[in-house]
């Protein structure tokens, strides 16, 4: 009896972890406060083979849980005393500002875009040097007004909760490290600047950060800056933490998020169709999906606007609509593309504009961008993928060995509610 009782004690301790914080943690300088309290972590261990393996899962959740938590209170408390003299930093430019620059009034919101009728204003991605002219700019900011190089006040103008610069200086600031960069906003320059300077975490959640996020925020719902203190605990910017919470809860309650393959297809035509008051492809195919028609989509089947229109435009659009798929010929002329335009920055390339010649065919960029990957991962080793043109340089010649180097794309077709490849 005892024996039968100590297993049923076993068990109950297998089937979840409890992970405790050690102590309160809390951080209060000024007017900003921080603190995790009597925070559990549940962790699914059905996902798990062993005992050995829980353990590890275990370690590793309450340590990157503690040590997250002390180094934000350290760190922040850190900024807090190091950068108290910036709150007077006056600003000089040594330059003539640009008129693009002069128009708006803050960096940290969009300005109407009539303020810039008749100045030439670049919306096009940024290339590496324009990238690079950012953070010499800044380096040369910092020199010029005898301050550390760290960007880390400057991404947010914020120390401890309290601004760093006034309106006006943080306009100085982003005119300052914006020079030489005469057709782009403000906005779009200190944007940018945020992105290249963040110390945040970028890469994909792990496991371990998703059980934290979910349990986190379901124990703290009536915080109403919940999602601002996890983003700290995780080193996430809170549109990150925004945007996975979304995912993850989306993913477990949502049907359509649930459908994979030709089911989901089905589904989404059928329901754009309905939408659209039509009953055939081809009306379809004419139809132009206008910003308005998305929307009700996405409201009707509880999706991201976003996600459902890229996974139209990649998966679905251009197999739909075009019976003869010719991927190969498609990507070998994109290839001669690029490499006659001697491209040295992948993050230069427009691929609206490289996919404009195959646009009749309803060959969608999003599709032809995912399929130059995946030629570019399969057919070209790791280390020579970075650089543009020797990349394109191999893949042409690879071409002119073997025109098929990825097979065929099969099409669908669309009758009765039902999809078929083919």
């Amino acid at each position: 009896m005892n024996k039968n009782k100590q297993e049923t004690k076993k068990r109950k301790r297998s089937n979840s972890l409890e992970i405790k914080t050690e102590g309160n943690v809390s951080f209060n300088p000024k007017e900003e406060e921080f603190s995790l309290e009597n925070s559990i972590i549940e962790i699914d261990t059905s996902l798990y083979r062993n005992k050995n393996e829980i353990k590890s899962i275990k370690d590793v959740t309450n340590d990157k849980l503690c040590d997250a938590i002390n180094r934000t209170n350290n760190e922040m408390e850190q900024i807090f005393r190091d950068n108290q003299h910036l709150m007077d930093l006056r600003i000089k430019i040594p330059f003539k500002v640009p008129k693009a620059h002069l128009i708006e009034k803050s960096v940290v919101a969009i300005q109407s875009k009539g303020l810039f009728d008749g100045i030439p204003i670049n919306t096009k991605k940024y290339t590496k040097r324009e990238d690079d002219l950012i953070l010499r700019n800044f380096k040369e900011f910092c020199e010029a007004h005898k301050i550390k190089h760290d960007p880390t006040p400057f991404v947010n103008f914020v120390i401890g909760g309290r601004h760093v610069l006034s309106v006006y200086e943080r306009l100085q600031f982003v005119r300052y490290i914006g020079k030489g960069l005469n057709d782009r906003k403000l906005y779009s320059i200190y944007k940018r600047f945020q992105l290249l300077c963040s110390t945040t975490n970028k890469g994909r959640f792990s496991s371990i950060e998703d059980q934290i996020l979910l349990t986190y925020i379901n124990n703290n719902n009536d915080d109403k800056q919940k999602f601002a203190k996890i983003a700290k605990i995780l080193n996430r910017s809170k549109s990150q933490i925004l945007k996975r919470y979304s995912t993850i809860t989306e993913s477990i309650e949502n049907d359509f998020a649930k459908m994979t393959g030709i089911p989901k297809i089905e589904y989404l035509v059928s329901k754009m169709m309905e939408v659209l008051n039509i009953s055939t492809i081809k009306e379809l195919k004419s139809t132009e999906l206008t910003s308005e028609f998305w929307e009700e989509i996405s409201k009707q089947l509880d999706y991201p606007l976003y996600q459902l229109k890229r996974f139209w435009n990649a998966s679905v659009a251009t197999k739909l609509f075009n019976q003869n798929i010719k991927i190969n010929k498609v990507l070998r002329k994109i290839v001669d593309t690029l490499h006659e335009k001697n491209i040295t920055d992948w993050k230069s390339i427009d691929w609206n504009e490289i996919c404009k010649p195959f646009e009749r065919k309803y060959y969608t960029p999003s599709f032809i961008y995912d399929k130059f990957k995946d030629l570019r991962r399969c057919n070209i080793r790791k280390e020579y993928q970075q650089d543009p043109q020797v990349c394109i340089k191999m893949l042409k010649d690879l071409f002119s060995e073997n025109p098929l180097l990825l097979r065929k794309i099969k099409s669908y077709e669309y009758e009765d509610g039902r999809i078929a490849k083919y």
